[in-house]
């Protein structure tokens, strides 16, 4: 089973280009709406199934919003760390190791093991599970919030799943900064970034190469400047997967 993660800093694009890829059909996103939806009908018996295609959709949104999401959320993670039972453990140091927002990385971990759980037990045999704020993403959170030396990204990456690819999205830091100007929040604006955005966003950057470089030798990965078009850049992300596809099958039939 393919396993995809994004990982980028603010403004580069990568949820961008993450939404437009996973409306191909061979691309599953693994969404939290979508994934319980999934869950919810495979489980449930056919009365059941056939009142939630009669109810209307703000109904079902709400009841999905107010207790499937929390009650499959959290047997996703009850299964998630009986898989990764180190998880728990690698968390708790890395909340105690950050300088700033320990409830933050608590609860970005917490829901990227759901999002993981829930995407892996849903996605089916002619998908790839996509995945945009995972795991290789909650790694650039920690480092952004100023982990002291308890934190190893090698124990952080030993604990969790490491997908089989991971697509680093970049672009330049004003052309980043502008973009999150435009959709009307600077992210990287944290109190502790008193230096101002394009600083505090050249060292976003940094912590994603720094994350990227660590995994270099774990998994395969792509690299995409987004500086052109999202079309353009889904163009991109698919040719490199299907180059990467087709090297792993010669190398098999080496063997």
């Amino acid at each position: 089973m393919t396993h995809i993660e994004f990982l980028g800093p603010p403004g580069a694009g990568k949820s961008t280009i993450f939404t437009k890829l996973i409306t191909s059909e061979c691309f599953y996103g693994g969404t939290e709406d979508d994934a319980v939806r999934r869950v919810f009908l495979e489980k449930s018996g056919l009365k059941y199934r056939i009142l939630h295609q009669i109810t209307p959709s703000p109904i079902c949104d709400f009841f999905e919003d107010a207790f499937m999401e929390y009650r499959f959320g959290h047997s996703a993670l009850k299964d998630f760390i009986h898989d990764h039972p180190d998880f728990i453990s690698t968390l708790s140091v890395a909340m105690d190791s950050v300088l700033y927002e320990p409830e933050k990385v608590f609860s970005l971990c917490r829901r990227s093991a759901e999002r993981y759980q829930l995407g892996m037990s849903t996605v089916s045999e002619t998908e790839i599970l996509c995945l945009d704020k995972s795991f290789a993403q909650q790694a650039l959170a920690i480092l952004w919030r100023h982990p002291n030396e308890l934190f190893s990204l090698n124990d952080y990456f030993d604990t969790v799943p490491v997908s089989d690819i991971v697509i680093h999205v970049d672009a330049p830091a004003d052309l980043c900064v502008e973009r999150q100007r435009e959709r009307g929040r600077v992210t990287i604006a944290k109190d502790w970034e008193t230096d101002g955005p394009i600083p505090a966003q050249e060292k976003a950057r940094s912590y994603c190469s720094e994350v990227r470089n660590h995994l270099d030798e774990r998994t395969s990965l792509i690299t995409i400047e987004n500086t052109g078009t999202v079309d353009e850049a889904v163009e991109q992300v698919v040719s490199e997967i299907s180059d990467l596809d087709e090297n792993s099958r010669k190398n098999t039939n080496k063997l």
